[in-house]
């Protein structure tokens, strides 16, 4: 039983929100220092059942969150100061809103009183973030009049609110007037406890918001002669990847598996069409009518999957997502279902009989020639052979997170599939670069695993603070970093022609001793340069019990020409 005791209202407040996360089972804060945040830090340091990490730079503390909610399903809190502290948070709110990320920011506040009056440290922070948060709520700093059953009830709400589909991040302001730590006088607190009586009796939550799983019914109707094909975007969890699995057997569909189903590795499923990215070169595909997709899940990082359907002649669309929209950029979908995933296609499948083993066969065919052109392709360590290098050499009981930009897609392309399970992670909500390390230390946090990181230079510049994170994590992690000097992705764009504004604009080389960086931060450097030192290094550094970073140089027109060369030969051999 919950046995509240305080000398100071902001001090009973704090540690009634609290221990009202804990009985949602939300256990895990992220904290950046600051004053007005004292009575939330105060009440989570003096409570034994929450575990807490300090981050210095709140961008980074919230993308932790985000990696620690992906890894486990479960919201992170961040607690934060009054000022600019919380709009630090805004990436990581825009990608958990993106992605359906359980997120909770609880934000310190200055009081009614010091608000536009030119108060140090002192900003409108009320609904800062918008309609990017599922539910906001503001609370007035308390007082001995307190009716702490008005802040619990909507609190309490807003919590499971993140909780529960779609997930994603909610937001409370909490004002706080002086003194922010008791300052030993006693205040009486009968009657507010006289009000929450049956809850500080109770061990549940203050009012849950029951969900219905109910499953609902799918009528579609598909011609089960027609080319149909089964697209696995973002599933965020096992059970969901394993129930799209054995739906696609069952109906005898190809899977063209993202690389963030979790469906790539862990088997080896002949309805896994791995190369669906490269076979899109066959002309053949391009002649298909009355194109059937059933797409479940999220997004999906392939741009020529995406420029397929968008040309195709597409008889039916289908989407069956959890997220806050389906995925329907190419505006070819006829019908959508929101609900979670597993019994959305258990619904389906219910109503439908198997496809033609023909249709699923002429994928297989071509995605049978790729894998073994692509095996030929071992002789050198570069953007194209590194995914499969890594994927190779992985070892279990471990994971893999890959930034935006070519990293993922790279990995998406050419990646083999395995029958080691290798759980993959990245932030592609809205694919920024932001956060990356912390996003990759927070899954780790959350897993309590080992890990492997595969990053571009801009994208490990842009958040080298988070090395801190690497540095004080309790497993260790390996950060492999491709080093182009600049953004590699440009040179695919058809700005890369304009010469003369590219390199300064685009390409943006930043020239960095990351020897020196990544060295600072106590963390072991190695660089290597040709496939032999790369396998053996990547194998011992998963042995080791300290973290570290690998760096391999390439060369942006280098590899721009590598995909041009790979792009052509996979066409020539497609379309013999």
């Amino acid at each position: 039983m919950f046995t509240p005791s305080a000398v100071s209202s902001n001090e009973l407040l704090a540690k009634l929100l609290i221990e009202e996360l804990l009985r949602y089972n939300v256990n895990r804060y992220f904290i950046s220092p600051g004053s007005r945040s004292t009575p939330l830090t105060a009440a989570v340091a003096s409570d034994a059942r929450v575990n807490a990490s300090i981050h210095v730079d709140e961008r980074g503390a919230a993308f932790q969150a985000i990696g620690f909610a992906r890894a486990t399903g479960k919201p992170g809190v961040l607690i934060c100061t009054s000022g600019t502290a919380q709009s630090n948070y805004y990436p990581a709110v825009l990608e958990a809103e993106a992605d359906a990320v359980p997120l909770i920011v609880l934000s310190a506040d200055r009081p009614p009183k010091l608000q536009n009056v030119g108060a140090n440290q002192t900003t409108d922070q009320k609904e800062m973030f918008g309609r990017h948060v599922k539910l906001f709520l503001n609370i007035q700093p308390p007082d001995e009049k307190t009716d702490f059953k008005k802040i619990l009830e909507p609190f309490s709400t807003l919590v499971s609110t993140s909780m529960f589909h779609p997930c994603g991040p909610v937001h409370v302001n909490l004002m706080f007037d002086e003194p922010l730590v008791p300052n030993g006088k006693q205040v009486d607190f009968k009657k507010q406890f006289d009000s929450l009586f049956k809850w500080i009796k109770s061990s549940g939550p203050y009012s849950p918001l029951h969900i219905r799983r109910g499953i609902k019914n799918i009528n579609a109707e598909f011609d089960v002669n027609a080319p149909t094909i089964v697209i696995a975007g973002h599933l965020s969890s096992q059970i969901d990847a394993s129930t799209v699995l054995e739906f696609a057997e069952k109906m005898n569909l190809p899977i063209f598996a993202d690389i963030r189903s979790n469906l790539r590795f862990g088997n080896e499923s002949k309805n896994i069409i791995s190369y669906h990215d490269l076979l899109l070169k066959s002309d053949e595909l391009t002649k298909l009518k009355n194109l059937q997709v059933i797409h479940i899940g999220g997004n999906f990082v392939s741009k020529r999957l995406h420029q397929f359907i968008e040309r195709s002649d597409v008889k039916q669309y289908l989407v069956l997502h959890n997220t806050k929209y389906p995925f329907n950029a190419h505006h070819k979908m006829t019908a959508s279902h929101s609900g979670y995933i597993s019994g959305l296609v258990k619904s389906l499948e219910k109503n439908l009989n198997s496809f033609s083993k023909n249709n699923l066969q002429l994928f297989q065919n071509l995605n049978k020639k790729i894998d073994s052109y692509l095996k030929k392709q071992t002789k050198q360590v570069s953007e194209i052979t590194l995914p499969r290098l890594v994927i190779e050499e992985f070892r279990n009981n471990s994971f893999l997170f890959v930034a935006s930009s070519m990293p993922v897609r790279d990995l998406d392309m050419f990646a083999q599939t395995t029958s080691k399970k290798i759980p993959v992670y990245a932030n592609r909500g809205l694919s920024g670069i932001d956060g990356t390390i912390a996003s990759f230390a927070g899954v780790s946090d959350g897993l309590n695993k080992r890990g492997v990181l595969l990053v571009g230079d801009l994208a490990f510049i842009h958040d080298m603070n988070s090395l801190a994170l690497i540095q004080k994590s309790n497993n260790p992690l390996t950060i492999i970093l491709i080093n182009n000097n600049g953004g590699g992705i440009f040179s695919f764009l058809p700005i890369a022609q304009k010469e003369e504004i590219f390199e300064n604009y685009f390409g943006a080389g930043q020239d960095v001793d990351y020897k020196a960086v990544v060295e600072g931060f106590k963390l072991d450097y190695f660089t290597v340069s040709d496939r032999k030192s790369f396998v053996e290094l990547f194998k011992n550094v998963q042995l080791s019990n300290k973290s570290s970073v690998i760096e391999i140089v390439t060369d942006r027109k280098e590899n721009f020409q590598l995909h041009k060369k790979l792009y052509a030969e996979i066409s020539d051999i497609l379309n013999k």
